[in-house]
């Protein structure tokens, strides 16, 4: 896969939040990806902006919200709360992608990545392969770490 041809500061990125930031540990609860918060923390700091795109109903939401509070989130990332989108359904993220001016999205579902508009570098992260296929996102960057993120975009 091509090297992305944007400078790291102009980029506007969103990220999704559940099997991308964290992930379900053994025990069921909520944990966060190796160095998901670190590197996400070296985007913030070196990219126009960064977004967290995430859907969830509200029994979702309100998980989601007391992990950002359990883990510090803000303050380890330096996103401001104000910089959290939520949405009911997973086409809605196209839309708010546009409405911020993402031009780079990290997520888990190459489904989400066909509601992208066309122009957006798109990464998928750890994405079940036949949905790739069935999506028809092949042209997209995959990683397997938050490591990899950190090499593709800085």
């Amino acid at each position: 896969m091509a090297k992305n041809k944007i400078k790291t500061s102009d980029l506007v990125v969103g990220i999704d939040f559940g099997d991308t930031i964290f992930h379900r540990g053994v025990d069921g609860n909520k944990v966060e990806n190796p160095r998901a918060l670190e590197v996400v923390s070296y985007l913030v700091k070196n990219c126009r902006a960064v977004y967290i795109v995430s859907k969830v109903n509200d029994e979702q939401k309100k998980r989601a919200i007391k992990w950002m509070y359990n883990v510090d989130f803000y303050r380890r990332t330096g996103l401001r709360r104000t910089d959290v989108k939520f949405c009911a359904e997973r086409h809605e993220k196209g839309p708010i992608a546009k409405d911020l001016r993402i031009n780079c999205f990290i997520d888990d579902r190459p489904e989400v990545m066909a509601w992208m508009p066309k122009d957006v570098i798109k990464i998928l992260f750890n994405p079940i392969p036949d949905d790739v296929v069935a999506w028809k996102q092949e042209n997209a960057h995959i990683v397997e770490s938050w490591t990899e993120v950190e090499r593709l975009l800085l």
